[in-house]
């Protein structure tokens, strides 16, 4: 069943599946009826099945398709992802707050989204950067407001869905690499 005003905010299924479960699941808490409690392995489990079953689009034909122009823009991305840390990390010192909040700020939620925000943030509040996980999802979620209702560079860079999954390969790897440098 389709709703014009869903459509017309481009609002997902899952988002108001999501929502609907929210405020059931608020009402039964707060009226004493039921409480859920989430085991956390198993929501990290299927995060990763999610967003990993999200790339089985790509195939190597597609990939091989993309020749010259792929390897490219694989290039350009990772160059891109590289200068976005190292200015969000050297804002962060500038104005004298800790560096992992920069790269939260950086490519782990304007690149990653919500699911490398998600990942990440825990990482960073085990190496001690506390409020990491909630920092990195707020970040997550104004780079998705600002996607949707401004006019974004990425918009133009980011549209193969091929190139989505190198583009999350590479940023994990680079995620990596700064936390190891920072930490």
């Amino acid at each position: 069943m389709k709703v014009s005003f869903f459509e017309r905010f481009c609002i997902p299924a899952p988002v108001i599946g999501g929502l609907l479960f929210a405020i059931i699941s608020c009402i039964l808490y707060v009226t004493g009826v039921a409480v859920f409690s989430f085991d956390e392995i198993i929501r990290d489990l299927c995060m990763v099945f999610f967003f990993t079953c999200v790339g089985f689009h790509a195939d190597m034909k597609t990939l091989k398709s993309g020749g010259k122009s792929l390897v490219l823009y694989s290039l350009c991305i990772g160059a891109l992802i590289i200068c976005q840390n190292i200015i969000s990390i050297g804002l962060s010192k500038v104005l004298n707050i800790n560096p992992l909040f920069g790269l939260g700020a950086g490519s782990i939620s304007l690149v990653g989204g919500h699911g490398t925000s998600g990942a990440f943030g825990p990482v960073l509040e085990v190496i001690g950067l506390e409020g990491a996980a909630t920092f990195c999802t707020a970040a997550a979620n104004m780079q998705a407001l600002c996607k949707q209702y401004v006019p974004s560079v990425k918009a133009f860079l980011i549209v193969p869905v091929v190139g989505g999954i190198i583009l999350d390969f590479m940023n994990s790897i680079l995620i990596t690499f700064f936390i190891n440098v920072i930490g």
